[in-house]
């Protein structure tokens, strides 16, 4: 192994890398509701038992077995295994994660520089992957594409390591992450850390175990495939089209559940699509309500509005694990290259949420009214840090005894002279304010064909 390659190896193997690989807790906070789960030693033997009895004996052979297929270009294994996997999502959300994962790989791998072990006939194949939100029109020549958990164990030039030491280090620096994740909902203390270091001794014999137990026993069963055409309109680069000067806006809002963000949005969308080429990307956490209501108000025709279900943290979508809405630019852009504006909405957050800035150029943090007077002295990245602050619901003031002076006054202080409005949202009252600033800090005008 060359040592350069083992960085990049690390790097895959991180949740923290934005191609789709989330750390979940599997059920952690139920075990310790019931009290299966109360210190470090009985969190190491929780997690340990699900790596063990589960992963090791369910995804990960066919992870392995998904590798070597791609090795050795045996296309027929690699879909058969690819069946396997697709199989064993039970729910439409875990098939929803599996393809993501997969197609983010995907794009990571393309973005990877000329190597021996990645060669013209794999990236051609690569090329023609879709994700699984794009429809089937067919089913003959399909392509088709998961990565089981954990996307990891492939070097950076694109081989698979499955006998020296350095894969294990990779699939432990892996296991060590989410078992310091989980535990961390754990009064553990800083114990929780040295359970990173169990995975080191039995996991990799039991995935090596499993491994041909699997493979005699290997049936195909019925599969859950999405498949694609292999010639598809997705499948040239969005900016090789793009006739725009600069890239698009990227603009996050975020901001408490109910503080007016969707309302915010739909008025944005209507004041500037006669000017502006625009796209929005809302997320919810378990649905896509926010996208509905964007397209019953008529803010953009269906097909430039895109709703994201995070599940878990909305904090983590947009700053520490962004991938699941880079893709959703991507696909925008993909089918409207020149777009100006791309907004995206966060589902609804704290007061310690921010956008990372991969995501957004633009942040545009939301609070109302009728959260109370006390919001803007509370301080937190979205009110002292944010491009433009938005103070909402004037109107309800009276109502829930609030002094607009006063939170005028805090503002002032928090913001050290960034720039806040406040709006009436429902009456449109501050829009116009709104729009200036995107327009001037943005600079849209500089963005003419």
């Amino acid at each position: 192994m060359i040592a350069a390659n083992l960085p990049g190896l690390l790097q895959l193997a991180s949740a923290a890398l934005p191609i789709g690989a989330f750390s979940h807790s599997l059920g952690l906070e139920a075990a310790v509701d019931a009290g299966v789960v109360h210190d470090a030693a009985s969190a190491e033997r929780w997690i340990g038992d699900h790596l063990e009895l589960v992963w090791a004996r369910g995804e990960a052979p066919a992870w392995l077995a998904l590798y070597d297929a791609w090795e050795q270009a045996e296309t027929n294994a690699l879909m058969h295994w690819n069946d396997r996997v697709l199989a064993t999502r039970e729910s439409a959300e875990l098939l929803q994660e599996s393809t993501q994962t997969g197609h983010s790989l995907r794009l990571w791998l393309l973005a990877l520089p000329e190597l021996t072990t990645l060669g013209a006939d794999q990236r051609r194949v690569l090329q023609q992957l879709q994700p699984v939100a794009y429809p089937a029109r067919t089913h003959s020549p399909r392509v088709r594409w998961v990565c089981p958990q954990p996307p990891a164990c492939t070097r950076s030039d694109g081989a698979c390591w499955r006998t020296s030491a350095q894969p294990r280090s990779s699939w432990c620096h892996w296991a060590r992450r989410r078992a310091r994740r989980c535990c961390g909902g754990c009064r553990c203390g800083c114990r929780r850390q040295s359970i990173g270091r169990w995975p080191h001794r039995p996991m990799p014999p039991a995935i090596s175990r499993r491994c041909w137990r699997s493979a005699r026993r290997s049936t195909n069963p019925n599969t859950h495939a999405c498949s694609v055409p292999e010639e598809h309109p997705m499948s040239t680069d969005w900016k090789s089209r793009r006739t725009r000067k600069l890239p698009p806006l990227r603009v996050g809002i975020g901001g408490p559940v109910g503080s007016g963000k969707t309302t915010l949005l739909e008025m944005l969308c209507k004041s500037m699509r006669q000017r502006y080429d625009l796209v929005a990307i809302t997320n919810d956490i378990y649905t896509k309500e926010d996208q509905r209501l964007l397209t019953v108000a008529g803010a953009l025709p269906p097909e430039r509005i895109l709703g994201v279900e995070t599940g878990g943290c909305p904090h983590t979508a947009i700053r520490e694990d962004a991938s699941i809405n880079l893709e959703a630019i991507e696909r925008m852009l993909q089918r409207f290259p020149d777009a100006d504006i791309v907004f995206i909405e966060s589902g609804g957050d704290n007061l310690a949420a921010t956008f990372s800035p991969e995501l957004s150029d633009l942040t545009i943090y939301v609070i109302d009214v009728a959260g109370g007077e006390k919001i803007p002295r509370k301080g937190g990245p979205g009110i002292t840090r944010s491009d433009l602050l938005v103070i909402n619901k004037t109107d309800l003031a009276p109502h829930v005894g609030a002094s607009l002076d006063i939170m005028r006054s805090d503002t002032v202080r928090m913001r050290a002279g960034r720039p806040f409005v406040m709006t009436d949202l429902r009456r449109q009252q501050g829009l116009d304010e709104v729009i200036a600033f995107i327009e001037r800090e943005g600079l849209l005008a500089s963005n003419a064909a």
